[in-house]
């Protein structure tokens, strides 16, 4: 009797080769598996997450927006509702607000704007809806209501409906005579449903630095102007008041430029009358301001002492309604002395 008496060696590169085979063999298996999910159950699920999710508004590009007109309901947290209505049209490339006031428009809010409109799209959409089914969503009362013009004069109309399924979307119908509703995130509305002051320009200076040829402050402390001498060319500065006396170029430069970077963080209120203006101090302004360009164009800013949660109301002639500016830039920013505007071998004297 013969017993076959296997190597050690020849054993472990048996033992070996039987595991590469094992782990090629699972390889292939986890690689098959993996080739399905991705060609089978990926696409699958993907076409059930796209499905229903359409452009609201196909065809429509930031580039051919002319005016946007929306009105909507705003229910804030003490139960109260405001309704709002704005109109803004662009031309020659810029914004600007037509109702409820007249004004250069954000450009920054007018940039988000443009580019969620034509991003609109729905999460689903329910199609084939009667009259009667449609109504029941809330749209003979709409939350908000958006009429977009576009260059070459036609209009889309989308109806964001009263009710909505909770309170992250909206029901919403583009165009009155379409049996589809989609149901679209709320969010994505955001960027349209806000009130003029939401969406206007809070800069207050137009004139160029560059321009400016003549300066004045009314402060508690006195009033300090400022006007520009050219000379030979060069141009320089001089103290008019509190005293005559050459200026340093570079501290009323400083100020003026201080000065147009001033901006209202928010509004107060779109109207401005003398009833308004004496309510809150503004007929007999604290400090104010007043930049001259060479060609005549004036800037002004009028600053009432009273405070509101660490504002102060302000108005300028130029802008309508009352502005609300932050009281320590006010504060930091004007706080005047005559030796600061005087050339440095002078002040020292």
């Amino acid at each position: 009797m013969f017993i076959d008496v296997i190597k050690p060696e020849e054993a472990v590169k048996t033992s070996r080769i039987r595991m590469i085979v094992q782990t090629l063999v699972l390889i292939a298996a986890l690689a098959g598996i993996a080739a399905w999910y991705f060609l089978q159950i990926v696409p699958a699920d993907r076409a059930k997450l796209s499905a229903g999710k359409e452009s609201l508004l196909p065809g429509i590009s930031r580039d051919n927006l002319a005016r946007v007109e929306v009105s909507f309901r705003e229910i804030l947290t003490n139960s109260i509702t405001n309704h709002w209505t704005t109109v803004s049209e662009k031309s020659d490339g810029r914004w600007k607000v037509v109702f409820p006031i007249r004004d250069e428009g954000d450009p920054e809010a007018f940039h988000r704007i443009e580019n969620d409109i034509p991003a609109l799209k729905s999460e689903t959409n329910f199609s084939g809806l009667s009259r009667k089914q449609i109504d029941s969503y809330g749209f003979g009362d709409p939350s908000s209501h958006i009429r977009i013009t576009l260059a070459d004069g036609k209009t889309v109309d989308i109806l964001n409906g009263g009710l909505a399924a909770t309170e992250n979307y909206y029901y919403t119908l583009v165009n009155s005579n379409t049996n589809r509703i989609y149901l679209v995130y709320a969010y994505k509305f955001s960027a349209l449903e806000r009130n003029a002051n939401d969406i206007r320009d809070k800069g207050i200076f137009d004139i160029p630095a560059a321009d400016v040829v003549s300066l004045a402050f009314d402060t508690p402390s006195g009033r300090f102007r400022f006007e520009c001498v050219a000379t030979n060319g060069s141009q320089s500065w001089k103290m008019i008041s509190p005293v005559r006396a050459s200026a340093d170029s570079i501290a009323v430069r400083t100020r003026i430029m201080e000065t147009i970077a001033t901006s209202a963080s928010f509004f107060a209120d779109f109207k401005r009358d003398p009833a308004m203006l004496a309510r809150l101090g503004l007929n007999r302004p604290e400090w104010s301001v007043t930049l001259v360009s060479a060609d005549g164009r004036t800037n002004a800013l009028f600053v009432s002492a009273q405070t509101l949660e660490g504002y102060r109301y302000a108005y300028s002639p130029g802008k309508p309604g009352v502005l609300m500016i932050p009281d320590a830039a006010l504060t930091n920013r004007y706080r005047l002395s005559a030796d600061e505007f005087l050339p440095k071998s002078a002040a020292g004297q």
